[in-house]
């Protein structure tokens, strides 16, 4: 299926150890996007780094 206006669709596959859980989002977008990204909760803050930086 294709949005009339967005040319790509946005693949976030979210993965977590504790509870353990995936899920899949697609979201149409007019942006690449490629990567991979880390959000780590630690109760205190939140912090989120690319994957070159963890």
């Amino acid at each position: 299926m294709r949005c009339q206006w967005a040319e790509k669709i946005l693949h976030i596959y979210h993965m977590q150890e504790c509870p353990e859980a995936k899920l899949e989002y697609f979201i149409p977008t007019d942006v690449e996007v490629n990567g991979r990204a880390y959000l780590i909760d630690d109760v205190d803050h939140i912090t989120l780094l690319l994957a070159e930086e963890y």
